[in-house]
Protein backbone atom coordinates (compact mmCIF):
# COMPACT_ATOMS: atom_id res chain seq x y z
CA UNK A 1 0.00 0.00 0.00
CA UNK A 2 0.87 3.30 -0.72
CA UNK A 3 2.73 5.04 2.20
CA UNK A 4 2.56 8.84 3.58
CA UNK A 5 5.69 10.32 4.02
CA UNK A 6 5.89 13.96 5.22
CA UNK A 7 9.66 14.19 4.28
CA UNK A 8 8.52 14.27 0.96
CA UNK A 9 7.88 16.90 -1.96
CA UNK A 10 4.34 18.24 -0.93
CA UNK A 11 3.93 15.34 1.92
CA UNK A 12 2.65 12.82 -0.53
CA UNK A 13 2.07 9.45 -0.26
CA UNK A 14 4.14 7.14 -2.16
CA UNK A 15 3.89 4.29 -3.74
CA UNK A 16 5.62 1.07 -2.92
CA UNK A 17 8.50 0.70 -3.83
CA UNK A 18 9.50 4.31 -4.06
CA UNK A 19 12.13 6.18 -2.45
CA UNK A 20 14.34 9.38 -2.46
CA UNK A 21 18.08 10.18 -1.95
CA UNK A 22 17.75 11.09 1.39
CA UNK A 23 15.99 8.21 2.08
CA UNK A 24 18.56 5.85 1.04
CA UNK A 25 21.58 7.84 2.43
CA UNK A 26 19.33 7.85 6.02
CA UNK A 27 18.79 3.97 5.86
CA UNK A 28 22.20 2.67 3.58
CA UNK A 29 19.59 0.31 2.33
CA UNK A 30 21.36 0.08 -0.67
CA UNK A 31 24.83 0.08 0.02
CA UNK A 32 26.16 -4.02 0.09
CA UNK A 33 29.69 -3.84 2.44
CA UNK A 34 31.82 -6.79 2.89
CA UNK A 35 33.19 -7.85 5.80
CA UNK A 36 37.09 -7.57 6.11
CA UNK A 37 37.90 -11.08 6.08
CA UNK A 38 36.37 -11.44 3.46
CA UNK A 39 38.02 -8.68 1.37
CA UNK A 40 41.57 -10.20 2.78
CA UNK A 41 40.09 -13.63 0.88
CA UNK A 42 38.98 -11.55 -2.50
CA UNK A 43 42.69 -10.34 -2.58
CA UNK A 44 44.53 -13.33 -1.35
CA UNK A 45 42.48 -15.56 -4.04
CA UNK A 46 41.54 -14.08 -7.02
CA UNK A 47 43.16 -14.31 -10.17
CA UNK A 48 45.66 -10.78 -11.24
CA UNK A 49 44.13 -11.48 -14.75
CA UNK A 50 40.64 -12.10 -15.43
CA UNK A 51 40.05 -14.65 -17.99
CA UNK A 52 36.49 -14.57 -19.73
CA UNK A 53 34.73 -17.98 -18.62
CA UNK A 54 33.88 -19.95 -21.77
CA UNK A 55 30.34 -22.06 -21.70
CA UNK A 56 32.86 -25.14 -20.95
CA UNK A 57 34.43 -23.68 -18.15
CA UNK A 58 31.23 -21.47 -16.90
CA UNK A 59 30.21 -24.35 -14.15
CA UNK A 60 33.50 -24.37 -12.44
CA UNK A 61 33.74 -20.56 -12.92
CA UNK A 62 30.35 -19.95 -11.20
CA UNK A 63 31.54 -22.88 -8.18
CA UNK A 64 34.31 -20.87 -7.24
CA UNK A 65 32.85 -17.49 -7.34
CA UNK A 66 30.08 -19.03 -5.41
CA UNK A 67 32.41 -20.28 -2.66
CA UNK A 68 34.46 -16.96 -2.80
CA UNK A 69 31.65 -14.30 -3.18
CA UNK A 70 28.39 -16.15 -2.94
CA UNK A 71 27.53 -13.55 0.19
CA UNK A 72 28.30 -10.11 -2.01
CA UNK A 73 25.78 -11.77 -4.64
CA UNK A 74 23.33 -12.86 -2.36
CA UNK A 75 23.01 -9.44 -0.56
CA UNK A 76 22.87 -7.61 -4.22
CA UNK A 77 20.21 -10.31 -4.89
CA UNK A 78 18.55 -9.14 -1.80
CA UNK A 79 18.34 -5.58 -3.28
CA UNK A 80 17.53 -6.05 -6.39
CA UNK A 81 14.64 -8.38 -5.29
CA UNK A 82 11.11 -7.23 -4.96
CA UNK A 83 12.10 -6.18 -1.43
CA UNK A 84 14.55 -4.03 -2.12
CA UNK A 85 15.02 -1.05 -3.64
CA UNK A 86 16.37 -2.04 -7.21
CA UNK A 87 19.69 -0.53 -6.57
CA UNK A 88 22.73 -1.66 -4.62
CA UNK A 89 26.03 -0.08 -4.00
CA UNK A 90 29.15 -2.69 -3.06
CA UNK A 91 31.53 -0.77 -1.33
CA UNK A 92 34.88 -1.38 1.07
CA UNK A 93 37.91 1.12 1.41
CA UNK A 94 40.06 -1.83 0.67
CA UNK A 95 38.35 -3.21 -2.64
CA UNK A 96 41.18 -0.23 -3.93
CA UNK A 97 43.63 -2.52 -3.30
CA UNK A 98 42.24 -5.13 -5.83
CA UNK A 99 44.05 -5.25 -9.44
CA UNK A 100 41.73 -4.14 -12.23
CA UNK A 101 41.69 -8.03 -12.99
CA UNK A 102 40.30 -9.01 -9.78
CA UNK A 103 37.85 -6.11 -9.77
CA UNK A 104 36.70 -7.39 -12.73
CA UNK A 105 36.78 -10.86 -11.97
CA UNK A 106 34.34 -10.30 -8.78
CA UNK A 107 32.32 -8.09 -10.90
CA UNK A 108 31.10 -10.93 -13.28
CA UNK A 109 31.85 -13.34 -11.26
CA UNK A 110 28.97 -11.93 -9.17
CA UNK A 111 26.91 -11.47 -12.48
CA UNK A 112 27.05 -15.03 -13.49
CA UNK A 113 25.67 -15.71 -9.90
CA UNK A 114 22.78 -13.51 -10.22
CA UNK A 115 21.67 -14.42 -13.82
CA UNK A 116 23.15 -14.51 -17.88
CA UNK A 117 25.66 -11.72 -18.68
CA UNK A 118 24.08 -10.50 -22.05
CA UNK A 119 26.05 -9.91 -25.16
CA UNK A 120 26.23 -6.05 -25.95
CA UNK A 121 27.02 -3.83 -29.15
CA UNK A 122 29.97 -2.28 -30.09
CA UNK A 123 32.04 -4.31 -29.15
CA UNK A 124 30.14 -7.36 -28.89
CA UNK A 125 30.69 -8.41 -25.95
CA UNK A 126 29.55 -9.53 -21.84
CA UNK A 127 32.26 -6.85 -20.27
CA UNK A 128 32.28 -2.90 -22.57
CA UNK A 129 34.50 -0.62 -21.43
CA UNK A 130 32.96 2.81 -20.11
CA UNK A 131 35.32 5.65 -20.81
CA UNK A 132 35.82 9.02 -23.20
CA UNK A 133 37.06 7.69 -26.13
CA UNK A 134 37.05 11.33 -27.51
CA UNK A 135 34.16 11.12 -30.14
CA UNK A 136 33.51 14.48 -32.71
CA UNK A 137 29.95 15.02 -31.66
CA UNK A 138 29.54 14.19 -27.58
CA UNK A 139 25.66 14.79 -28.00
CA UNK A 140 24.88 12.40 -30.56
CA UNK A 141 27.70 9.99 -29.60
CA UNK A 142 26.81 7.16 -26.88
CA UNK A 143 27.07 8.13 -23.64
CA UNK A 144 29.72 5.31 -22.10
CA UNK A 145 32.04 6.09 -25.05
CA UNK A 146 32.27 9.76 -24.56
CA UNK A 147 32.73 12.14 -21.60
CA UNK A 148 29.51 14.30 -22.25
CA UNK A 149 26.38 14.26 -19.45
CA UNK A 150 24.27 11.80 -19.91
CA UNK A 151 20.56 11.95 -19.54
CA UNK A 152 18.19 9.89 -17.71
CA UNK A 153 17.58 6.43 -18.95
CA UNK A 154 17.17 2.38 -18.10
CA UNK A 155 19.99 0.01 -19.87
CA UNK A 156 17.70 -2.73 -21.81
CA UNK A 157 18.40 -5.95 -19.68
CA UNK A 158 16.63 -6.91 -16.40
CA UNK A 159 20.10 -5.78 -14.39
CA UNK A 160 22.98 -3.57 -15.86
CA UNK A 161 26.35 -3.15 -13.70
CA UNK A 162 28.83 -0.40 -13.56
CA UNK A 163 32.42 -0.92 -11.71
CA UNK A 164 34.64 1.55 -11.23
CA UNK A 165 38.37 1.14 -11.99
CA UNK A 166 39.39 4.81 -11.85
CA UNK A 167 37.59 7.65 -11.17
CA UNK A 168 37.98 10.94 -13.13
CA UNK A 169 39.86 14.21 -11.75
CA UNK A 170 36.68 16.00 -12.27
CA UNK A 171 32.85 15.28 -12.57
CA UNK A 172 31.03 12.23 -13.69
CA UNK A 173 28.90 11.71 -10.82
CA UNK A 174 26.17 9.49 -11.24
CA UNK A 175 22.35 9.90 -10.45
CA UNK A 176 19.80 7.08 -9.61
CA UNK A 177 16.24 7.72 -9.31
CA UNK A 178 13.62 5.53 -8.34
CA UNK A 179 10.71 5.58 -11.23
CA UNK A 180 8.18 4.49 -8.79
CA UNK A 181 9.10 8.39 -7.65
CA UNK A 182 9.27 9.66 -10.68
CA UNK A 183 5.98 8.08 -11.64
CA UNK A 184 4.32 9.35 -8.19
CA UNK A 185 5.37 13.21 -8.76
CA UNK A 186 3.94 12.71 -12.94
CA UNK A 187 0.38 11.65 -11.40
CA UNK A 188 0.44 14.59 -9.19
CA UNK A 189 1.74 17.36 -11.86
CA UNK A 190 0.44 15.87 -14.88
CA UNK A 191 -2.02 12.94 -15.32
CA UNK A 192 -2.61 13.32 -18.67
CA UNK A 193 1.37 12.60 -19.66
CA UNK A 194 1.42 9.82 -17.13
CA UNK A 195 -0.86 8.23 -19.00
CA UNK A 196 0.58 9.40 -22.68
CA UNK A 197 3.25 7.18 -21.46
CA UNK A 198 1.12 3.64 -20.68
CA UNK A 199 0.89 3.45 -24.12
CA UNK A 200 3.27 2.21 -26.59
CA UNK A 201 5.91 4.53 -28.05
CA UNK A 202 8.33 4.13 -31.13
CA UNK A 203 12.09 3.31 -30.04
CA UNK A 204 14.73 3.78 -32.31
CA UNK A 205 17.17 1.59 -30.97
CA UNK A 206 20.43 3.22 -32.98
CA UNK A 207 22.70 -0.06 -33.46
CA UNK A 208 21.30 -1.78 -30.24
CA UNK A 209 19.15 -4.05 -31.82
CA UNK A 210 19.91 -7.86 -32.55
CA UNK A 211 21.74 -8.39 -35.87
CA UNK A 212 18.66 -8.51 -38.61
CA UNK A 213 16.44 -7.11 -36.56
CA UNK A 214 14.48 -3.89 -37.23
CA UNK A 215 15.91 -0.52 -35.31
CA UNK A 216 12.24 0.32 -34.52
CA UNK A 217 10.28 -1.22 -31.63
CA UNK A 218 7.26 -0.11 -30.12
CA UNK A 219 6.85 -0.22 -26.17
CA UNK A 220 5.23 1.79 -23.73
CA UNK A 221 7.72 3.98 -21.46
CA UNK A 222 5.43 2.55 -17.91
CA UNK A 223 3.80 -0.27 -17.21
CA UNK A 224 -0.49 -0.74 -16.65
CA UNK A 225 -0.35 -1.52 -13.32
CA UNK A 226 0.20 2.10 -10.98
CA UNK A 227 0.98 0.26 -8.09
CA UNK A 228 3.73 -2.16 -9.08
CA UNK A 229 5.53 0.26 -10.90
CA UNK A 230 7.67 -0.98 -14.11
CA UNK A 231 9.54 1.54 -16.26
CA UNK A 232 12.20 2.12 -19.38
CA UNK A 233 12.89 5.52 -20.53
CA UNK A 234 15.50 6.90 -22.69
CA UNK A 235 15.04 10.40 -23.83
CA UNK A 236 17.16 10.24 -27.16
CA UNK A 237 15.95 6.80 -28.26
CA UNK A 238 12.30 8.30 -27.42
CA UNK A 239 12.67 11.45 -29.54
CA UNK A 240 14.41 9.93 -32.64
CA UNK A 241 11.20 6.94 -32.78
CA UNK A 242 9.15 9.87 -32.55
CA UNK A 243 11.34 11.70 -35.35
CA UNK A 244 10.80 8.95 -37.57
CA UNK A 245 7.50 7.93 -37.93
CA UNK A 246 6.57 11.54 -37.76
CA UNK A 247 5.12 12.29 -34.40
CA UNK A 248 7.31 14.54 -33.03
CA UNK A 249 4.72 16.91 -32.11
CA UNK A 250 5.94 19.82 -29.53
CA UNK A 251 3.34 17.69 -26.84
CA UNK A 252 5.65 14.88 -27.65
CA UNK A 253 8.95 17.13 -27.09
CA UNK A 254 6.97 18.53 -24.13
CA UNK A 255 5.92 15.04 -22.51
CA UNK A 256 9.87 13.69 -22.91
CA UNK A 257 11.34 16.81 -21.27
CA UNK A 258 9.24 16.81 -18.10
CA UNK A 259 10.20 13.27 -17.57
CA UNK A 260 13.49 14.34 -18.03
CA UNK A 261 13.51 17.10 -15.78
CA UNK A 262 11.52 15.68 -13.13
CA UNK A 263 13.48 12.82 -12.92
CA UNK A 264 16.63 14.80 -12.43
CA UNK A 265 15.42 16.75 -9.34
CA UNK A 266 17.63 17.05 -6.81
CA UNK A 267 14.77 16.21 -3.98
CA UNK A 268 14.36 12.76 -5.63
CA UNK A 269 17.79 12.01 -6.63
CA UNK A 270 20.61 9.92 -5.43
CA UNK A 271 24.05 11.59 -6.24
CA UNK A 272 26.99 8.92 -6.09
CA UNK A 273 30.50 9.91 -7.35
CA UNK A 274 31.73 6.05 -8.10
CA UNK A 275 35.45 5.37 -7.03
CA UNK A 276 38.06 2.78 -7.55
CA UNK A 277 36.65 -0.77 -6.36
CA UNK A 278 33.08 0.31 -6.25
CA UNK A 279 30.46 -1.24 -8.12
CA UNK A 280 26.39 -0.27 -8.37
CA UNK A 281 23.82 -2.48 -9.45
CA UNK A 282 19.98 -1.66 -10.99
CA UNK A 283 17.19 -3.37 -11.41
CA UNK A 284 16.66 -1.53 -14.94
CA UNK A 285 12.89 -1.83 -14.55
CA UNK A 286 12.50 0.59 -11.47
CA UNK A 287 15.16 2.58 -11.23
CA UNK A 288 17.14 4.99 -13.56
CA UNK A 289 20.43 6.52 -14.45
CA UNK A 290 22.33 9.33 -15.24
CA UNK A 291 25.58 10.65 -15.14
CA UNK A 292 26.90 14.26 -15.36
CA UNK A 293 29.83 15.45 -17.43
CA UNK A 294 33.31 14.44 -16.84
CA UNK A 295 36.97 15.94 -17.22
CA UNK A 296 40.14 13.17 -17.13
CA UNK A 297 43.86 14.28 -16.70
CA UNK A 298 45.93 12.57 -19.18
CA UNK A 299 49.37 13.06 -16.83
CA UNK A 300 47.86 11.26 -14.37
CA UNK A 301 46.20 8.38 -13.42
CA UNK A 302 42.95 10.48 -13.08
CA UNK A 303 41.12 9.09 -16.30
CA UNK A 304 37.82 7.38 -15.76
CA UNK A 305 37.78 3.53 -16.50
CA UNK A 306 34.41 1.58 -15.67
CA UNK A 307 33.43 -1.50 -16.89
CA UNK A 308 29.76 -2.16 -17.87
CA UNK A 309 27.87 -5.52 -18.19
CA UNK A 310 24.20 -6.01 -18.77
CA UNK A 311 22.37 -9.09 -17.10
CA UNK A 312 18.91 -11.46 -17.72
CA UNK A 313 18.86 -11.87 -14.13
CA UNK A 314 17.96 -15.67 -12.98
CA UNK A 315 14.91 -14.50 -10.84
CA UNK A 316 12.29 -12.17 -12.50
CA UNK A 317 8.90 -11.22 -12.55
CA UNK A 318 6.89 -11.27 -15.81
CA UNK A 319 7.44 -8.14 -17.32
CA UNK A 320 3.98 -6.23 -18.08
CA UNK A 321 2.34 -6.27 -21.84
CA UNK A 322 4.21 -4.12 -24.63
CA UNK A 323 8.14 -4.46 -22.46
CA UNK A 324 9.30 -8.20 -23.78
CA UNK A 325 9.26 -6.78 -27.50
CA UNK A 326 11.64 -4.44 -26.75
CA UNK A 327 13.64 -7.28 -24.58
CA UNK A 328 13.39 -9.51 -27.48
CA UNK A 329 14.80 -7.09 -29.95
CA UNK A 330 18.22 -5.86 -28.42
CA UNK A 331 19.05 -9.87 -27.07
CA UNK A 332 21.92 -10.73 -29.08
CA UNK A 333 22.16 -13.64 -26.86
CA UNK A 334 23.84 -14.18 -23.04
CA UNK A 335 26.50 -16.37 -21.83
CA UNK A 336 25.12 -19.75 -20.24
Amino acid sequence: MPRHDPGRPGGRPATAGSWTGHELLRTNTHQVVPSDDLVVRLRRRLPDVFEPPTPATLPAFCSDMAELAGDIAHAVGQRLGPDGPGIAVVTHDDLTSLSDGQLTTLTFGVSVLLGKPALQPSPEDFIVPVEDQKPADVTTAPGYKSNGRMGMHNDPTDAAVLACLAASAEGGENLFVSAAAVHDALAHEAPAVLEGFRRPWTWDLRGAQRPGSEPLVDSPVFGPDPHDVTCRFGWLLLREGARATGRLTPDVDAALGLFEEVARRPELTLRHRLRRGQSVWLDNYRVLHAREAFEDRADSTAVRRLIRIWLWLHERAPLPPGFSAFSAAIDRGALG
